[in-house]
């Protein structure tokens, strides 16, 4: 026996396996990061309680390629895996996927391609899912319109910018701020890994900046970064100022706004129940109807849909060529109808998704 736990790869760390999983015809492996994101491990680890054909795994958040690969090539040593759901993909992923192939021709491969390029890793995954960038790059914009904006003010970094999806999501947005009428104003932030304060540096500068932005222009401006790590800190001065703020870089009912207001998440199970508490916090600044996010996590979305789409080829009721028909009705039911998808042309497989806004 500790012959066999040492040869475990040391980049995984079994959880949620119930003790007659191994008795079940077929295994989906969900596999996730560590504490990080936290909302995806919750959300595998229900799947895994409620049917145990669903076993979970996570990788540390320092991971490697080398663990990437590690990862999936011990997972489809059990020849009851027959689909692997990889959230979010990760450095490596690419490697791993043709390792898993050449291993094992039958495993579905789904991943959420947050972190990568969605095209890039389609290349080899059979289903990639990733936020619509390029729709929030319209969408966000059309929010902030609606919210009384006549300037809308970007906080981004080099760094960022030579991510293709968040560089033509700017490009985007300048295209429709002139479409609108309104003044589209670039600032650019501190790279919280590389400013010589890290990311205080770059949170104190983004919460200074915009009070001093809504003193310049006034209260009918809007706010957006595209770096998740100063969310808190833009949320507390647009509130503090009566400013507008569309949406979060990665919309979300957990991100940002329960860390301000100190709400407890729980095990993530209770959007609607998050959200409401958001909105009853934000009425006491008196800012409701300024401020949005999208009702769901992404994270989660992308756990549960690729877990049923999983399940359904498992079952056979589909083959490895993708049913856009099921895909569709799956995300339709697990968003309640709120979602809409397209899909790369250069890559049908990598399927973008966007959710309608919950006005706070």
């Amino acid at each position: 026996m500790l012959a066999a736990v040492l040869l475990l790869p040391q980049g995984c760390k079994k959880q949620g396996t119930t003790p007659s999983s191994e008795n079940v015809p077929y295994k989906i492996a969900i596999v996730t990061g560590g504490p990080v994101y936290n909302e995806a491990i919750f959300a595998a680890k229900r799947l895994a309680e409620k049917n145990p054909v669903f076993i979970t795994r996570t990788y540390p958040d320092d991971l490697s390629a080398e663990n990437t690969v590690s990862i999936c090539t011990e997972l489809c040593g059990d020849p009851l895996v027959k689909a692997i759901v990889f959230v979010r993909a990760v450095a490596g992923i690419d490697e791993a996927v043709r390792k898993v192939k050449e291993l094992r021709q039958d495993i579905l491969f789904i991943a959420g391609a947050d972190t990568e390029d969605a095209g890039f890793v389609a290349q080899t995954a059979d289903l990639v899912f990733a936020q619509d960038m390029y729709t929030m790059g319209t969408e966000a914009v059309n929010e902030a319109y609606r919210m009384g904006a006549k300037r809308f003010i970007h906080y981004t970094f080099a760094r960022h910018l030579l991510s293709e999806p968040v560089l033509r999501r700017r490009e985007l947005m300048v295209e429709r701020c002139e479409e609108l009428g309104m003044e589209f104003i670039d600032v650019t932030s501190p790279d919280p890994h590389t400013a010589d304060g890290g990311g205080g540096e770059s949170r104190l500068f983004v919460e200074e900046d915009v009070s001093q932005k809504v003193g310049d222009y006034g209260a009918n401006t809007a706010f957006y970064s595209t770096d998740c790590t100063i969310h808190t800190y833009m949320i507390k001065a647009v509130l503090e100022s009566g400013a507008i703020y569309p949406q979060q870089c990665c919309p979300n009912p957990f991100h940002g706004y329960t860390a301000y207001f100190g709400i407890d998440v729980g095990e993530y199970s209770d959007p609607e129940g998050v959200l409401r508490q958001i909105s009853q916090n934000i009425a006491k600044y008196g800012n409701t109807g300024r401020m949005a996010t999208w009702p769901l996590s992404s994270d989660i979305l992308m756990v549960d849909v690729g877990a049923e789409y999983a399940r359904r080829y498992c079952e056979g009721e589909i083959g490895k060529e993708l049913s856009r028909e099921v895909l569709d009705g799956i995300f339709a039911e697990k968003t309640s109808g709120r979602c809409h998808l397209d899909a790369l042309s250069h890559a049908p497989n990598a399927i973008l998704f966007s959710l309608d806004y919950y006005m706070l």
